[in-house]
């Protein structure tokens, strides 16, 4: 994936603690995690565990399009080092079914 990409594909998964993420299937071999920070609305449930969030099961296989960008961690996600280059959703929106 380049630097900024535009995506489309279906919504597989989601979730976390601090930092959610979404998981987009683009295709039946390719699928990818990207981090949300604050580009993802409304569409986590609290988990029975307490503090993290899942996907909402009724967006699960909903058909998503995404701008992602690559970038330098720089401090956004604890658990990865300074310098690393992650996935980010700078923009994302369900796409209505027909």
């Amino acid at each position: 994936m380049t630097s900024n990409a535009l995506v489309t594909g279906r919504l597989l998964a989601g979730g976390g603690t601090q930092q959610r993420f979404l998981t987009i299937r683009l295709d039946r071999r390719h699928q990818f995690t990207a981090y949300c920070g604050t580009h993802c609305g409304h569409w986590f449930v609290p988990a029975e565990a307490g503090a993290e969030v899942k996907l909402n099961p009724k967006l699960a296989g909903k058909p998503i399009v995404a701008t992602i960008a690559t970038e330098r961690n720089a401090s956004r996600i604890a658990s990865a080092r300074e310098q690393e280059r992650l996935h980010f959703i700078q923009r994302a929106r369900i796409v209505m079914d027909d």
